[in-house]
């Protein structure tokens, strides 16, 4: 497992925060998450996404393997991911692949 940590900037002006004028506050942008509201990464809902429907392991044999690496994800959380991305992500695919045959 790699942690990959974004660190998010945010910039005042000093000068304008000493004379009381009003301060401008720019925030830098952060990549934009894949799973809604999470932390997950695109490859690691690839790797759940393989090792529930290519190898056929259960949910509580995924989180026991997580847990094995140091990562504590509760098995809610890895059945959420599996059902947003069988809802967006595949719904999306699945689109493309009409478009694709219809051609």
């Amino acid at each position: 497992m790699t942690v990959i940590e974004h660190v998010q900037h945010i910039y005042s002006c000093r000068q304008c925060e000493k004379e009381g004028i009003e301060t401008p506050i720019i925030t830098a942008k952060m990549p934009a998450a894949v799973f809604p509201k999470s932390l997950a990464s695109p490859s690691s809902m690839a790797y759940i996404m393989n090792q529930k429907y290519v190898e056929g392991m259960p949910l509580y044999r995924i989180e026991k393997q997580f847990e094995r690496l140091g990562v504590f994800l509760s098995r809610q959380t890895i059945a959420n991911c599996n059902i947003w991305c069988n809802e967006v992500a595949l719904t999306a695919l699945q689109s493309l692949e009409r478009v694709t045959t219809s051609t």
